[in-house]
C-alpha cells in the first residue's frame, strides 16, 4: 500500500530522473488500472491487499 504523502516526499528527494519514459508510463498504467481514486474502491483495494498479506503469512 502506498500513501500519497509518503510517495510525494520520496519522489521529491530525487533531483535527477531515475526512470525511463517507458518505466514511468508502465507505472502510471498500473496505478490507472488499480482505479483506487474512489474512496469505496480504495477501501476494497486495502481490504484485498490485507487479505493477500494474511494469506501469505499463514502459508509461511
Amino acid at each position: 500500500m502506498i500513501y500519497t504523502v509518503k510517495l510525494l516526499k520520496t519522489i521529491k528527494k530525487y533531483n535527477q530522473e531515475c526512470l525511463t519514459d517507458e518505466q514511468r508510463d508502465a507505472i502510471y498504467e498500473k496505478f490507472k488500472l488499480a482505479n483506487i481514486s474512489d474512496r469505496r474502491n480504495m477501501r476494497e483495494h486495502v481490504r484485498s491487499v490485507r487479505a493477500n498479506k494474511k494469506k501469505k503469512t499463514i502459508k509461511l
